[in-house]
């Protein structure tokens, strides 16, 4: 599996691995992940994600949000910068975690 942690869904998740080698000797594994969201983690992608002209100033907005714990706001803003300053996926990604922190 080879994806950023922000295009999986979150939760906890099993991967399940089966190999065979040219002996036909085989191994199973299995490992438990979660994919979980924090304000740290949306800070930075929030700093990742931002782009173009004026991104600087868009970022510090969005930051200053977040550390206040005014999702609602973040969410408003990051709707309206879809398409723009923001990517559609990525803003996507954005208002998922947001709203994930706001169900606590």
């Amino acid at each position: 599996m080879n994806s950023p942690a922000y295009e999986l869904e979150l939760g906890t998740h099993d991967i399940q691995v089966q190999v065979i080698d040219a002996a036909g000797n085989s191994a199973a594994a299995t490992a438990t992940y979660t994919i979980a969201a924090t304000a740290e983690s949306l800070s930075v992608l929030t700093e990742k994600f931002v782009e173009g002209e004026g991104e600087e100033g868009v970022s510090v907005s969005l930051l200053e949000k977040l550390e206040k714990g005014n999702y609602h706001a973040y969410i408003n803003e990051v709707s309206a910068l879809s398409g723009n300053k923001i990517t559609e996926e990525r803003a996507a990604a954005l208002i998922r975690f947001a709203k994930a922190l706001m169900e606590g």
